[in-house]
């Protein structure tokens, strides 16, 4: 799916960013605003952005609560970051507030059907069904779902 962002130039929100290696090596195209909490994250993100040569500006800041307007963002990239979120329902409003309608959020979190040690670092592992009816109360519409390697 996101292949079809690779040829436009669009704005990207990489949401619990850290070093943000998918967002950065995905595309040179994109132009990138990388949130964290993390500020030394942000740091090695902006310098490695800076020498690919792709357009990165980091803010630290909460997902549950980010500076942006409504409608701001033509995609919103979270990988592996919801389960570490207290407020994950806040948090995933304030995504949707700030993703221009019809574009997408790209999530990925661990499946607790298929990994079932649990990580001290996360505050909740999620199945499937768990996932989609939060991000349903949210209002997003899950176009697709599943596993990958």
């Amino acid at each position: 799916m996101l292949h079809k962002f690779t040829r436009n130039k669009i704005l990207i929100l990489d949401a619990g960013c850290r070093t943000a290696p998918f967002s950065i090596n995905s595309s040179k195209c994109w132009q990138i605003v990388g949130v964290d909490i993390n500020r030394n994250a942000l740091k090695i993100a902006h310098k490695k952005a800076k020498n690919n040569r792709v357009l990165f500006m980091p803010i630290v800041c909460s997902l549950t609560s980010l500076p942006f307007k409504e409608d701001v963002f033509d995609l919103i990239i979270c990988t592996e970051v919801i389960e570490h979120i207290k407020e994950d329902f806040l948090a995933l409003k304030n995504m949707w507030e700030c993703l221009k309608k019809g574009s997408y959020l790209f999530l990925t979190t661990p499946n607790r059907l298929v990994i079932p040690l649990r990580n001290p670092a996360h505050v909740r592992h999620y199945d499937p069904s768990q996932l989609l009816n939060i991000l349903e109360k949210v209002n997003f519409d899950v176009l697709m779902y599943g596993r990958f390697n």
